[in-house]
């Protein structure tokens, strides 16, 4: 099963390496940032309070920061960003989320839409930055993009997949079933899809014993097959999705 799932990451890996690492800090108001030249997106919330993030880096780097609401959640939300040198105690940048204009992005790999504010790039000595994400009551939701560069380890996937349930329902207020509508969501069904196929195949072709008695109990595998797949749909769990697929295939065929 650990050769399945590694498999099934291996092939995610291709529709994910134009998407940002997702990081959920709801409910904090102070944010640690290492590799800022990695594409992170930062969902967050200020209750009351700016949001500060403390960017750091032993090298000079390309220093890139951009604001976004969700339309499902916060669709008139306006944020601000300052940016300071924490070591000069001098002000880089304020991106003034009023004045801007906050235009509409569909991010496609998750299936996500946003308003998209302003944004900030530059090359910075190596150091601390402080970025300051607020707004005129500090209230409301905005995901805080930080870092040009996209890549994805294996570990990173697996983290992804498992984080993405609790964003649409926690800060998008989705059912984590609309994922399913999304490149990386639908890749993600068809891989396990065929994974269990070619495990069907192999089960009706070499164990035809052990398939003729599973025949007799189509019924019982067509109630677990559904039962395990509204659960995978909600947990985006692999193992409890291949499980419904097997289910399923073995209830209808």
């Amino acid at each position: 099963m650990k050769r399945v799932s590694t498999a099934v990451l291996v092939c995610s890996l291709s529709v994910l390496l134009n998407a940002h690492q997702p990081r959920l800090v709801m409910g904090v108001d102070q944010v640690a940032v290492t590799n800022p030249e990695m594409s992170q997106a930062f969902y967050g919330e200020l209750i009351g309070e700016p949001c500060s993030y403390t960017v750091t880096s032993t090298v000079d780097f390309r220093l890139y920061v951009e604001l976004l609401v969700p339309v499902t959640t916060n669709p008139d939300g306006r944020f601000s960003v300052r940016i300071t040198n924490q070591q000069m105690g001098t002000e880089c940048a304020v991106l003034d989320g009023d004045t801007g204009i906050w235009k509409p992005f569909f991010e496609h790999f998750a299936g996500d839409r946003y308003k998209r504010g302003p944004h900030y790039t530059a090359q910075v000595p190596a150091g601390a930055y402080r970025v300051e994400v607020y707004n005129a009551h500090n209230v409301g939701k905005y995901v805080l993009v930080v870092g040009e560069r996209e890549a994805f380890s294996f570990a990173e996937i697996r983290r992804v997949l498992k984080l993405i349930p609790t964003l649409k329902s926690s800060f998008f207020h989705l059912p984590p079933a609309h994922f399913l509508f999304s490149i990386i969501g639908a890749t993600y069904i068809i891989l396990l899809l065929l994974v269990t196929v070619l495990i069907f195949f192999l089960f009706t072709r070499f164990f035809q014993g052990a398939y003729k008695r599973c025949q007799k109990r189509r019924f019982m595998f067509l109630v677990l097959g559904i039962v395990f797949l509204l659960l995978g749909l909600a947990t985006w769990h692999w193992f409890i999705v291949l499980w419904a697929c097997w289910y399923l295939l073995v209830a209808l065929f």
